[in-house]
């Protein structure tokens, strides 16, 4: 069997096995780094208004593993809990302040602590996959995010 080599090339005009499985990170607490952001506009649903969804890739590390996962951001006032959560935890608001606002020209970039969990997502045909579930942390103390 061959070894995994993240950064070996694909060739482009030829057959590539693909499972079209990823792995995913085990539970546990994750430093991370904001790498992109995507902005949409969505329209109002049965379960929501109209409102800005923020897209965000973040690349994960504890010091041993290392991947990558996108989360995202609903602008409307029932996903108020984590705008204050993210814009606590990459610095942008004070820990105690209830004025919250992220600086967008910083966001990418912007790094902080998470605690990883997988929860059960059940699709509309039925099937269940494993997805990430992220609860932001504060910084402690100084700011330091050791483990």
């Amino acid at each position: 069997m061959t070894e995994f080599n993240e950064n070996a090339a694909i060739p482009m005009d030829g057959p590539i096995e693909y499972d079209g499985s990823s792995q995913l990170l085990p539970e546990g607490d994750y430093y991370f780094t904001i790498q992109e952001m995507k902005r949409e506009q969505c329209s109002s649903t049965e379960k929501m208004p109209p409102h800005i969804n923020v897209k965000f890739r973040l690349k994960l590390t504890n010091g041993e593993l290392t991947g990558h996962a996108w989360d995202n951001l609903r602008m409307y006032q029932k996903w108020i809990w984590k705008y204050a959560d993210i814009a606590k935890c990459i610095g942008h608001t004070a820990a105690e302040s209830t004025q919250i606002r992220v600086d967008w020209n910083k966001f990418v970039g912007a790094e902080g602590k998470v605690r990883v969990t997988l929860k059960d997502w059940r699709r509309n045909d039925g099937t269940v996959e494993k997805q990430y579930n992220f609860k932001y942390l504060l910084p402690v103390g100084d700011g330091n995010m050791e483990f």
